[in-house]
């Protein structure tokens, strides 16, 4: 009790801590009100993009990677737990495709966008990653994991995206340790 009473008459730290205190608690307040669906949805609805990942040079590697591993090991059937805005698919060559994604928004782009392409399927899934359709051969996780701040979002995704795969699993991640990460962001 000394400790707190004497910083408080310090003129320069008594303030900053006092702030610095204030700051926690409205960071841990927003950090266990966050939810990435409600997030993502926003997101979309808001006329946001799936993101730098789903463009650009990283979205034709990734494309081009995906591309050839389907047609070396004759994959007909890919299913992807977070499609988001359908950028990154544009760019696919798939036999048969399902698209789950826990944004509504996202989901109706998509369907919109490939309205015309009788080999893909779009489904809303909860935030839970709840029961997916039938397994594919090859289950993918393109930028997705990173965004799942939530420990139980995160690991009923996981059991999700490996319960969904008769053959392969492909996960396009980071792998890095962060302290200035932003909220929808956990590395």
């Amino acid at each position: 009790m000394r400790l707190k009473e004497s910083i408080k008459h310090i003129l320069m730290v008594g303030p900053c801590a006092r702030e610095l205190g204030r700051t926690v608690r409205r960071l841990r307040y927003r950090f266990i009100q966050f939810r990435s669906a409600t997030y993502w949805e926003a997101r979309y609805a808001s006329g946001g993009v799936s993101g730098p990942g789903s463009e650009g040079h990283l979205a034709k590697f990734k494309a081009k990677v995906l591309n050839d591993f389907v047609g070396r090991h004759a994959i007909k059937s890919v299913i992807e737990l977070g499609c988001g805005d359908g950028n990154q698919l544009s760019l696919s060559e798939y036999p048969q495709y399902v698209g789950i994604d826990v944004s509504p928004t996202a989901i109706i782009r998509c369907q919109e966008l490939f309205q015309h392409d009788k080999s893909k399927r779009f489904l809303v899934s909860r935030e839970n990653c709840a029961q997916n359709p039938e397994p594919a051969e090859l289950a993918l996780s393109l930028d997705v994991i990173f965004h799942l701040v939530e420990d139980n979002v995160y690991e009923q995704y996981m059991r999700s995206l490996f319960d969904a795969a008769t053959r392969f699993v492909i996960i396009y991640s980071d792998n890095q340790e962060a302290s200035d990460q932003e909220l929808h962001v956990r590395h």
